[in-house]
């Protein structure tokens, strides 16, 4: 799954000319898609051999090769096509609905979005990474909305603006 996807990516990124929005929509629709698919399930034999029985994961999406190359071929659009092909509004919309759709193929709560971002899951880690420059790609007030849409606190810095792609995050003491 993860070499198709990281293949998948560099291939879109080299259409831009051919790249409009109704194709933008269509790329991001079937992800999604492809996000909300069911886990996949394992034949497994029982001590007779005769029959299957199937075992579904137990994880969802949230740490998927198809969400991080999402989150990933956003940043890519929005960074190198800014808003021709990926206005702020319309990346947070869609930023978003990956976090709700990856949220929804979870059952366990430890495992939420959420969850994994507060507890630095190691697994969630280089996902986490494509989230923080995406939010550093937004203005302020949409990285915090953003942040509360999918259940982080957000840290509050000097001039409204949370830009995790900073080194440092700026403190704010009051007297």
């Amino acid at each position: 799954e993860r070499s198709f996807f990281k293949c998948l990516v560099p291939v879109i990124l080299r259409h831009k000319a051919r790249l409009n929005k109704s194709v933008r929509d269509a790329i991001i629709n079937t992800w999604i898609d492809w996000l909300k698919a069911p886990p996949s399930e394992e034949n497994e034999n029982t001590s007779t051999g005769t029959s299957t029985r199937k075992k579904k994961r137990r994880h969802g999406c949230i740490e998927s090769a198809a969400h991080e190359y999402l989150i990933l071929l956003l940043n890519e659009w929005a960074s190198n096509f800014g808003n021709i092909l990926m206005p702020r509004d319309l990346l947070l919309k869609i930023a978003i609905e990956v976090a709700e759709v990856v949220n929804a193929t979870e059952f366990q709560q430890d495992r939420k979005l959420s969850e994994l971002w507060k507890n630095d899951d190691i697994g969630f880690a280089h996902i986490k990474v494509q989230y923080e420059r995406l939010l550093s790609l937004l203005p302020g007030t949409h990285s915090v909305q953003w942040k509360n849409a999918v259940g982080i606190k957000s840290d509050i810095v000097a001039d409204g603006e949370n830009r995790k792609g900073d080194q440092k995050a700026i403190e704010i003491k009051v007297d």
